[in-house]
């Protein structure tokens, strides 16, 4: 179903940007929409990253820099968007989580981003849990009720025996455990992550 919804905003995206002798929406002769998505769309700044949120820029190394319109990106409870400052600053987008050198904690129940996984001890990783919550986070820019995940993992024995093994030793070791073994911390009942503590 993600995939399908994946595919649906691709052709959406790459639709609204067709040509022709009058401005199309998010042609290169039409006024943007609006600031939140100037190709359109309910969801705001997709599809990213994408040139549609880059400005020229002969300053930069890359000639180019991040310009989010004020008001595009994410707002909390209370209204209060994300500032797009720091972002326009940037002379470009870059995936993160590969160039930062993450690698995935393993046993792990996904490895995303073409990254690698590695058992631990180690210094640095990413840690994956999944207590299978609902509702799942969309793939668009809209939010949704607290579905509760990040509180709940916290208070899981697992996750507070991670935590306190990196603050005492400052390694990364997998605390989920089957039977005495590492394993993928998929973690829908308290067998392999352990009670909420």
């Amino acid at each position: 179903m993600r995939a399908n919804r994946a595919v649906a905003a691709a052709l959406a995206a790459l639709a609204a940007c067709g040509g022709g002798a009058a401005a199309t929406p998010g042609g290169p002769d039409a006024a943007p929409p609006s600031p939140c998505n100037p190709l359109g769309g309910v969801a705001c700044v997709l599809p990213i990253p994408s040139s549609i949120y880059e400005a020229d820029d002969a300053t930069t190394a890359t000639g180019v820099r991040v310009d989010f319109a004020p008001g595009s990106l994410p707002a909390n409870g209370g209204g209060v968007h994300v500032d797009v400052a720091p972002f326009n600053r940037r002379d470009g987008f870059s995936a993160d989580a590969p160039t930062m050198g993450l690698t995935v904690l393993a046993p792990a129940v996904d490895v995303p981003w073409g990254l690698t996984a590695a058992a631990g001890p180690l210094a640095s990783a990413l840690a994956i849990y999944d207590e299978h919550k609902a509702p799942t986070p969309p793939l668009t820019n809209s939010s949704l009720p607290d579905n509760g995940a990040h509180g709940s993992l916290r208070a899981r024995q697992a996750v507070q025996e991670q935590m306190r093994t990196f603050l005492d030793t400052g390694a990364i070791v997998q605390t989920c455990t089957d039977r005495d073994a590492p394993v993928a911390c998929d973690c829908p009942t308290d067998a392999v992550c352990g009670p909420h503590i």
